[in-house]
């Protein structure tokens, strides 16, 4: 959203920000949740709550809720492979790894080069007990890190 075409989605946009920076999870979600009744008619703006929604329920370890919010983010985008590479780590955090394999799998599809991404579908594979894949997949991710 820019402050051009959607200035007060924009303001919106901002001011949740500002509050998940500042550690005011509940204020940011207060914010999302009006976002998704304001402009329901708004597919983009309801992705995005969606996926904000989805992020900062993962940080509060929420899982199930942030499952439900990145399954509504892909639903309403579902070739962002950041909403799938997210899905996939909250699959990861509960010991889910076939589950969280297939979402790392459709991210990685969509960006082979991503690190993070072959991280996560790295990291997954090794917890299944396939050691050497998911060690390939480690190697491949850190070769491809950029350096800080």
């Amino acid at each position: 959203m820019d402050s051009d075409t959607a200035p007060e989605l924009y303001t919106i946009w901002s001011e949740a920000k500002n509050h998940i920076e500042h550690g005011d999870y509940d204020k940011a979600i207060e914010i999302y949740k009006y976002v998704l009744i304001r402009y329901s008619d708004n597919n983009i703006a309801v992705e995005r709550a969606n996926a904000y929604l989805g992020d900062i329920y993962l940080t509060l370890r929420q899982l199930n809720l942030a499952e439900n919010h990145i399954k509504k983010a892909i639903n309403c985008k579902p070739d962002n492979p950041s909403y799938h590479y997210l899905l996939g780590f909250t699959y990861s955090i509960q010991s889910q790894w076939g589950k969280a394999i297939g979402e790392f799998e459709v991210a990685v599809d969509k960006e082979p080069y991503n690190s993070e991404y072959l991280r996560g579908l790295g990291w997954a594979i090794h917890r299944t007990g396939d050691k050497a894949k998911g060690l390939a997949y480690l190697h491949r991710a850190i070769g491809l890190r950029q350096p800080m």
